[in-house]
């Protein structure tokens, strides 16, 4: 690993001075939502006063001249210090690059920059008073902090405003008069005339009757196979979310016109209802979203017809990611099928991702594929995919995500001996742009879905790991 000498108390300042440059970086990506932080973590000066000692025992303790192990300084700082309170495995990683822009032998050096972009350089002299001092800054360093000092792309300022916009749009509707079965009759009318209209658009359940005789197939064994299974799981998630939204539509009609009366639970859902929000009550049998009550209720539709189309056409040639309530449990369902096809055991088979130039899934140039699956309707934020360079590239001005093509999913055996891939980003897929999601019993959160090997093109990994650059399978629209 590379190392430094310090043998002057300058020096030693310096590296102290960095830290709190790191510091500052670390809690300023916090603003930037997602983008920034997975989950945003309560660091505080404790974090800062920790690192310092730390610093101090290494530079300060040692004989004069001693050489300062900034790799173990990385993972004291990034993986413990301030990793202490991570617990998602995407801002450990993240973590673990981000201090090397500020804790390195180059760092020390005059003229070093800890932006991409340049904007914020180590001055190339010392400063002969502090008006100088003050100077350079009003002169060098830019008035507002942008997001390329905490590895970002420009792009995120305008992710920063929209969530800023969303926040008082939110709080608005927040504090509004609840809805009421007691209020006036024009409320009450148009509470009926909502009610009435979604359960116009609601779509019929996904007959299992008139299902393909290749949707739910059973193996030589007896048992289902692994992708039919899948398929059943989410008809029958499906069916019973469009019960339960018909159940409450249809009680909410019946109190709004006297019949019967209201219970807590059916006041919050017309509440929710009336503020153009998604009813919990609906979330809990059905699946996260950021999305409004409209945009909600449009997305739902899409997902029946996608299954429908499946349940009685048989499996499509190209699956739509996004559209399933539980997205890992099909990419396991495509892994049994290669082990059981292969027989290979199930925990040393990987994927390999094959990025095509197709947008449209009903285009007949893609190939068929001997085994894995294609999957269309992925974004990418903090970067974009170049087409026709197969590889990630940065954002274009003004645009906080793009559509990905349709990728193809290949499982392949994987051993120790197999040699680690060149050049790639391995890019986390999320199920929403939220990317927050809960831990589950394996450590890894509910909304992770699966992370690809990606072509870092003519960056580097660290530079998309700083960007937070990842997959979306459901974005916001």
């Amino acid at each position: 690993p590379p190392r430094s000498t310090l043998s002057s108390s300058s020096a030693a300042s310096d590296v102290y001075k960095r830290q709190s440059l790191f510091h500052a970086s670390v809690l300023q990506r916090r603003r930037f939502g997602p983008l920034g932080w997975n989950t945003p973590y309560e660091w505080n000066s404790g974090d800062l006063n920790a690192s310092v000692k730390a610093l101090r025992g290494f530079v300060e303790d040692s004989p004069t001249g001693a050489e300062l192990p900034w790799t173990s300084l990385h993972y004291l700082i990034g993986s413990i210090n301030y990793g202490g309170r991570v617990t998602d495995q995407w801002d450990t990683r993240c973590l673990e690059s981000r201090v090397q822009p500020f804790l390195s032998e180059n760092a020390l050096r005059p003229g070093h920059s800890f932006s991409v972009d340049g904007s914020y350089k180590v001055p190339t002299k010392p400063f002969p008073t502090p008006a100088d001092a003050l100077k350079y800054i009003e002169e060098q360093v830019p008035a507002q902090d942008t997001p390329a000092l905490f590895g970002l792309h420009d792009n995120a300022e305008l992710a920063y405003q929209a969530q800023l916009s969303t926040f008082l749009l939110q709080s608005v509707v927040s504090v509004q008069p609840r809805a009421s079965t007691s209020a006036g009759g024009g409320q009450r009318n148009e509470s009926l005339d909502a009610i009435a209209d979604l359960l116009i658009r609601l779509p019929e359940p996904i007959d299992r009757t008139a299902a393909h005789p290749t949707t739910y197939e059973y193996g030589a064994d007896g048992t289902m196979t692994p992708l039919s299974a899948v398929a059943l799981q989410e008809v029958e998630r499906f069916n019973a979310t469009l019960s339960t939204i018909r159940g409450t539509l249809e009680e909410l009609q019946l109190c709004l016109t006297g019949v019967t009366a209201i219970s807590d639970a059916l006041e919050t859902a017309l509440d929710d209802i009336n503020k153009g929000k998604v009813p919990e009550a609906w979330i809990r049998v059905s699946y996260a979203s950021t999305r409004g009550l409209s945009a909600w209720f449009v997305d739902f539709g899409q997902r029946i017809e996608f299954f429908r189309d499946w349940n009685e056409g048989g499996a499509p040639p190209s699956f739509w990611l996004g559209g399933f309530v539980f997205p890992q449990g099909f990419l396991t369902a495509v892994l049994q099928t290669y082990s059981r096809q292969h027989r290979v055991a199930l925990d040393g088979i990987g994927w390999k991702a094959v990025v095509s130039a197709d947008f449209d899934r009903f285009d007949n140039a893609l190939e068929w594929l001997p085994d894995g699956v294609y999957v269309y309707g992925l974004s990418v934020e903090g970067a974009r995919w170049d087409v026709e360079g197969r590889c990630m590239a940065e954002q274009l001005p003004r645009q906080v995500s793009s559509k990905m093509p349709i990728v193809a999913l290949i499982p392949i055996s994987s051993t120790k001996d197999t040699p680690a891939p060149t050049n790639t980003y391995e890019c986390p897929t999320y199920k929403s742009s939220t990317r927050r999601g809960t831990l589950s019993t394996t450590g890894i959160s509910t909304n992770f879905i699966v992370s690809l090997e990606l072509d870092c093109g003519s960056g580097t990994p660290d530079l998309w790991i700083g960007r937070g650059a990842a997959l979306i399978a459901s974005p916001t629209d």
